[in-house]
């Protein structure tokens, strides 16, 4: 026959093992969140840098809208990436 304390034990065994196992799953989710975060604020510093000088080489107007047009398609594709990246790391970790 098996005794109560002898059930509490097995039952806080589980619960360790349970809690364990969670805390292990939220620890791998926060390092790829934050491998996320750190490569996107390094991809955006050095993007701001390079579209900053490109700028500075615009003369007028009109070069002014094809500076537009050539660098809003990639910056919009990163932030695309970005958001699938931190989507599939969020569900993941669920």
């Amino acid at each position: 026959m098996i005794t109560v304390p002898e059930q509490l034990v097995a039952l806080g065994k589980a619960q360790v093992e349970a809690t364990l196992k969670f805390a292990a799953a939220a620890a791998d989710g926060a390092e790829k969140l934050a491998d996320l975060q750190i490569k996107g604020v390094k991809s955006a510093f050095e993007d701001g840098i390079k579209n900053a000088k490109a700028l500075t080489s615009v003369k007028d107007f009109s070069e002014l809208s094809g500076w537009t047009g050539a660098h809003f398609q990639p910056g919009l594709d990163k932030a695309t990436a970005y958001a699938r990246g931190f989507y599939e790391a969020t569900t993941a970790t669920q």
